[in-house]
C-alpha cells in the first residue's frame, strides 16, 4: 500500500480506541471493508512496528493483527454454495514472516505478548514447510551480543518450542532438528547470564528456563538431550535452586512470589521435580525406554539436590520467606524422593523437622484464615478448596507428602514418627481448651493441622493398634457415641473401615470455632 495508506490506517487504528461510540463504529466498519486488500496485513505490522506512533495506536494495531491472523491465515475450505472464506494472501504472509521475529524483537512488553500470539498461529501453520526461517532469525539474535534482541528472540524460540510441547516423538523432529542448533546457544547464555544478577537478567532466565521445560516436560528426547547436556542443565538448575534471592522485604508477601528472582527459582524447581517424576524415578518412570536413565539419575543428582532442597526447608522453619510454589515444588520432590530407598536414606535425619516446622505450619488454620472465616465464609471455602491458590496447591502437597501410598506412608509413620507429633499437637489443643485457659486459642491453630493431617492418614490409622491409643480418646472428644473401632480398625471390629466419611470429616472440622461431629457426612 502507500504511504498515504499507512497514515490513513493509524488515523482508522486511533479511532477505534476512541471513547465516541459512533466515531469508533464508523472506524471499524471502514477497516472492515479494506482488510482484505493485499498488502493491508504488513502495513499494520508496519504501524505496529513504528516507535513514533502513540503506544494505545499501536497496542490496537496489534490487536488488529492477531485477530487477522488468528482467523484468516491458512486458506479455508468452501462448502458448496457457500463464498470462499477470506484468507491472507500468500504474498502478505510472505511479507509478515519476513518480518514478525524484528516487530518481536523490538516491540514494547504489552505488544510482545500480542505478537507472540501471531508467531504461535503462523509457525504451527507455516513451519517447517513455509518458514524454515524462523530458526535462522533466532540464531542470529541470540548470537548478537546486543542484549535488548535475546528477550524478543527467547520468546519467538518459546512459541516454536511450545507449538510442538503435548506432541509425540515422532511428530517432534523438526522441532529436534532446530534444537540442534538453538538448544547450545541458549545453555551458553544462561551460562553467561548466571553472573548477572540484574532484573533484566532474571528475566532472561526465567524465560531460558521456560523454553527448556516446554521441551522435555512430556517427552525427554535422549537423542537430543544426551547425558552429558542433562547434567549441564541439572547443575544450572541446582544452583539457582541453591542461589540466595536478594532481600524482598520492601514488598508485600502477596506480590513477593512476582519478584523475579522467585520466579526464576520457581522455574528451575519445576524443571528438577518434572525431570525426577517423570524420567528419573526408577519403576515409575512414564515409559520403560526412560528406566535405565532413571537407575542413572537417581545416585547421580539425589543427594546435591535433596541437599540445596533441605536447605530451602531449613529458611522456611526458621521464618524466612519461601515463595509458595517453591515449596510446592520441594514438597513435590520429596513426595516422590521417600518411596526410594537411595533418596529415604538421605530424607530420614529431617523427617521429624520437615513434619513439626514445615508440614504443620503449612496445614494450620492462620489469624487470615480466621479473619477470613469470619466475615466471609462463602469466600474462604472458595479459596481454601481452589487447587489454582499457590498456597492451596502448598497445602494439598504437604498432605500428599505425609500419604504417598500405603508402603511409603507406613514407612514414614514408623521410621521418622509423624503420628505421635500430630497427637502432641491434637492434645495440647485439646487439653487447653479444657482447661480453659486463655491462650488455649493458640492451640486451635495446631488442631487444625492435626485434623488435616489425621484425615489424609486415616487409611493408615484404619490398620494400625487403635483402641487404646491416645489417637482413641481424642478422637472420641470429637465424636461422641460413635463406635470408632468399627470405622477405623477392621481387625477389632470384624468389619470394613469407613474410612472415607472419616478422612473427610477430619479434613474439614478445624474449619470452625468449636469442633463438631455430623454423622451424616
Amino acid at each position: 500500500m502507500l504511504e498515504m495508506d499507512a497514515q490513513k490506517l493509524t488515523d482508522l487504528l486511533r479511532a477505534t480506541i476512541e471513547p465516541n461510540p459512533e466515531q469508533r463504529k464508523a472506524a471499524e466498519d471502514q477497516l472492515a471493508q479494506i482488510h482484505k486488500i493485499i498488502g493491508f496485513v504488513p502495513t499494520i505490522l508496519q504501524i505496529v512496528m513504528q516507535s513514533n506512533v502513540d503506544q494505545p495506536v499501536r497496542q490496537a494495531g496489534a490487536i488488529y493483527l492477531k485477530n487477522l491472523i488468528t482467523n484468516s491465515w491458512s486458506d479455508h475450505e468452501s462448502k458448496a454454495g457457500e463464498p470462499i472464506p477470506f484468507s491472507i494472501h500468500e504474498q502478505d504472509r510472505a511479507m509478515i514472516r519476513g518480518l514478525i521475529v524484528d516487530a518481536i524483537v523490538h516491540a514494547p512488553d504489552i505488544i510482545k505478548v500480542q505478537l507472540a500470539v501471531c508467531v504461535n498461529h503462523i509457525i504451527r501453520s507455516d513451519f517447517p514447510g513455509r518458514w524454515p526461517q524462523v530458526v535462522d532469525n533466532i540464531s542470529i539474535y541470540l548470537q548478537n551480543p546486543d542484549v535488548n534482541g535475546w528477550n524478543g528472540a527467547l520468546l519467538t524460540m518459546y512459541q516454536l518450542v511450545k507449538t510442538y510441547e503435548y506432541k509425540r516423538s515422532e511428530e517432534r523432529v523438526p522441532l529436534h532438528e532446530a534444537m540442534n542448533l538453538l538448544l547450545p546457544m541458549i545453555y551458553q547464555l544462561m551460562v553467561n547470564l548466571m553472573n548477572d544478577q540484574s532484573e533484566q537478567s532474571m528475566l532472561l532466565q526465567k524465560q531460558i528456563l521456560k523454553i527448556y521445560y516446554a521441551l522435555t516436560q512430556y517427552t525427554l528426547p535422549l537423542d537430543l538431550i544426551t547425558k552429558e547436556t542433562f547434567s549441564l542443565w541439572m547443575e544450572i538448575c541446582r544452583q539457582i535452586a541453591e542461589r540466595p534471592i536478594p532481600d524482598c522485604s520492601h514488598i508485600d508477601d502477596e506480590e513477593k512470589p512476582e519478584f523475579p528472582w522467585w520466579k526464576v527459582k520457581k522455574w528451575a524447581l519445576h524443571i528438577i521435580v518434572r525431570m525426577f517424576e517423570r524420567y528419573g524415578s526408577p519403576r515409575n518412570v512414564v515409559s520403560e525406554k526412560y528406566q535405565k536413565f532413571a537407575e542413572w539419575y537417581l545416585p547421580t543428582f539425589t543427594s546435591g539436590i535433596l541437599e540445596v532442597l533441605l536447605k530451602i526447608l531449613d529458611q522456611y522453619r526458621n521464618h524466612i520467606y519461601v515463595s509458595p510454589r517453591v515449596l510446592t515444588d520441594i514438597l513435590a520432590y520429596l513426595k516422590n524422593a521417600v518411596s526410594h530407598s537411595y533418596s529415604w536414606k538421605l530424607i530420614k535425619p529431617h523427617m521429624v523437622a520437615i513434619v513439626q516446622d514445615v508440614i504443620f505450619p503449612i496445614m494450620s488454620f492462620t489469624d487470615a484464615d480466621q479473619e477470613l472465616w469470619e466475615t466471609d465464609p462463602h469466600e474462604y471455602l472458595r479459596l481454601r478448596l481452589s487447587k489454582k491458590k499457590p498456597h492451596n496447591k502448598t497445602r494439598n502437597k504437604a498432605l500428599s507428602r505425609i500419604n504417598v501410598g500405603s508402603a511409603t506412608t507406613g514407612k514414614v509413620l514408623k521410621n521418622a514418627g509423624v503420628l505421635p507429633h500430630v497427637e502432641k499437637a491434637w492434645y495440647m489443643s485439646m487439653g487447653a481448651a479444657a482447661r480453659g485457659y486463655k491462650w488455649a486459642d493458640v492451640f486451635k491453630l495446631s488442631r487444625n493441622a492435626a485434623c488435616n493431617i489425621y484425615g489424609v492418614l486415616s487409611d493408615v490409622v484404619a490398620f494400625m493398634p487403635f483402641k487404646n491409643s491416645s489417637i482413641h480418646s481424642e478422637l472420641c472428644y470429637l465424636c461422641p457415641g460413635e463406635d470408632l473401632a468399627s470405622h477405623l480398625n477392621p481387625q477389632e471390629s470384624g468389619t470394613e473401615p469407613s474410612v472415607t466419611k472419616w478422612k473427610r470429616q477430619l479434613k474439614y472440622t478445624g474449619c470452625n470455632e468449636e469442633l463438631s461431629y455430623d454423622s451424616s457426612i
